[in-house]
């Protein structure tokens, strides 16, 4: 038995010998409590900035905008959460958190849709370049360049997917955002000046994947 142990540590010496050592990585969701802090404070900022919708006040007490909110806060945390372990190539066996954060976006979008098909009748707003697109490209492009940078340092082996859950995450917070400062609460303006910026967005990082999170 002692005879196979040490051809075994032999064989990982010989395999390890010519690697340079590295730093130990911290815990994932280290890297993900840190980045969602300075990530709220940013947005909280920017909303600060700009000022918050005129009837903020009885919006916060009506169910269904506090479900738009709530949810899309959840499918934040599952994301970065996803993220942050998608650093490490086996996940530490949190693979569950990709299936549960598509689900929750699956959920949201189909009463999005359902929300739009029922009490706005599939009506779309004349497409222009308006403040709330604006804002959300603001948000959302430091939160992202932040989270790119710090998952960097890690070494995943699914590049693209690891796009997905950082654009979502940076979706959620830049969709709650303008959630409290625009006053549009059709889905159809939602759609296309809430949520189209970060569509985009999430398309260039799909084809930059590879070789942003490359190690």
């Amino acid at each position: 038995m002692s005879e196979e142990k040490t051809d075994i540590e032999s064989l990982i010496g010989g395999l390890c010998d010519d690697l340079d050592p590295v730093k130990k990585t911290h815990h994932p969701m280290l890297y993900m409590a840190v980045w969602a802090v300075l990530a709220i404070v940013y947005a909280v900022f920017v909303e600060w900035s700009e000022g918050f919708r005129y009837d903020v006040s009885g919006k916060i007490k009506d169910p269904v905008f506090l479900f738009e909110v709530i949810v899309p806060a959840l499918i934040g945390i599952s994301a970065a959460s996803a993220s942050s372990y998608m650093m490490i190539p086996d996940m530490r066996g949190k693979k569950w958190l990709i299936p549960v954060t598509l689900t929750m976006v699956g959920l949201f979008l189909l009463w999005c849709i359902l929300k739009w098909m029922t009490h706005e009748h599939f009506q779309i707003p004349p497409m222009k370049m308006g403040h709330c697109m604006q804002e959300g490209m603001f948000i959302a492009v430091v939160p992202l360049m932040v989270l790119i940078f710090v998952l960097r340092t890690g070494a995943t082996t699914r590049p693209i997917l690891m796009g997905l859950m950082n654009v979502l995450s940076v979706t959620s917070i830049g969709y709650i955002a303008l959630r409290f400062n625009c006053s549009m609460d059709s889905f159809g303006h939602a759609a296309l000046y809430h949520l189209m910026p970060y569509v985009l967005i999430g398309l260039l990082i799909g084809v930059a994947a590879r070789k942003l999170y490359k190690w």
